[in-house]
């Protein structure tokens, strides 16, 4: 889970620093308080992602619109 959480900070990765401590990530003693912290960061992290792939995916969509239309004239 770790590993997934810096591989979807790194994705999101846009010359600004998101990328949390080390000592945010690191498992500890008890489990589960650690795999809550864990999975809320991991959730945390993924509503980020989910929201950047629908900022990319409209303006992919948007470029291609106005491709299609100066090609068209």
């Amino acid at each position: 889970m770790i590993t997934t959480i810096r591989q979807m900070e790194a994705s999101l990765d846009d010359g600004r620093s998101r990328r949390s401590d080390d000592g945010d990530l690191k498992i500890t003693y008890p489990l589960t308080r650690c795999l809550q912290v864990l999975k809320e960061k991991h959730i945390q992290i993924g509503r980020l992602h989910r929201e950047r792939y629908e900022q990319v995916k409209s303006m992919h969509a948007l470029c291609f619109f106005f491709w299609t239309s100066t090609r068209l004239r």
